[in-house]
């Protein structure tokens, strides 16, 4: 998460995707484009909700955070989690497949 964190204040200060790809280069974090831009997102929504982070794994955090999770599956997700609920990504997938109204159980 910390680092998903630093790579949203670096990219926070570059003016463009070029500079943040040196910007990244520069700090030697050896990580796949599509690595950075998952920790970013991962660290957009969730940075600071030990709540929702300390019970997840990072499979199902990315999930969640997926721009394809409509916000009402993420919101129950997230309630269930908050509740001690154990969720694994999997149980992300079902959830993005059903209606809305059957996630509360």
């Amino acid at each position: 998460m910390q680092l998903g964190v630093e790579l949203l204040a670096l990219r926070a200060t570059a003016k463009s995707n070029c500079a943040f790809g040196r910007l990244v280069r520069a700090a030697a974090i050896k990580m796949r484009s599509s690595d950075v831009s998952a920790a970013m997102l991962v660290a957009r929504l969730y940075a600071g909700r030990s709540e929702i982070v300390d019970r997840l794994s990072w499979g199902a955090l990315f999930r969640l955070s997926s721009p394809t999770t409509p916000l009402s599956v993420r919101q129950a997700i997230e309630a269930r989690v908050i509740t001690g609920e154990k969720i694994v990504a999997s149980d992300l997938v079902r959830a993005r497949d059903q209606p809305a109204t059957r996630m509360a159980a």
